[in-house]
């Protein structure tokens, strides 16, 4: 049976994409301290516009990053706000998101990130790096 070619996604894109990812060059890892309370940090210049790969080592990391010029600050306990009904949700001011120890996630990072912060669930390290060339 002849197969039409064009009836097949073409994987090219993804294939490109694919080699772009790397793994921690020499001097650049950040193997960042978390501990139950927020931290909040700068975003490093070389990360502005990219993909950082953090792998959460010890506990649960939770992080949020702000892009509006005010200080990112991460509550693990933050709730959404729930009002009426149907419900309407309303995100909370310090939410943020989760990666579970031993796993790790790439996060882009917006080309206008000022501050992220960082939380653990206990005491354990984010290992930042960039994810992509």
């Amino acid at each position: 049976m002849a197969l039409n070619k064009d009836v097949f996604v073409s994987y090219e894109k993804a294939a490109q994409a694919a080699a772009s990812l790397r793994g921690a060059l020499r001097g650049e890892p950040y193997p960042i301290t978390v501990t139950a309370t927020n931290k909040t940090f700068l975003v490093p210049a070389e990360w502005k516009g990219a993909l950082v790969r953090i792998q959460a080592e010890g506990a649960d990391v939770y992080y949020v990053i702000s892009v509006d010029g005010t200080l990112a600050v991460c509550d693990k306990a933050a709730a959404a706000g729930e009002a009426g009904n149907p419900i309407v949700l309303t995100a909370p001011a310090q939410g943020c998101g989760r990666i579970f120890a031993s796993q790790w996630l790439d996060i882009p990072f917006p080309s206008t990130a000022t501050t992220f912060a960082l939380q653990g669930s206990a005491a354990g390290v984010a290992r930042c790096h960039l994810a992509e060339t």
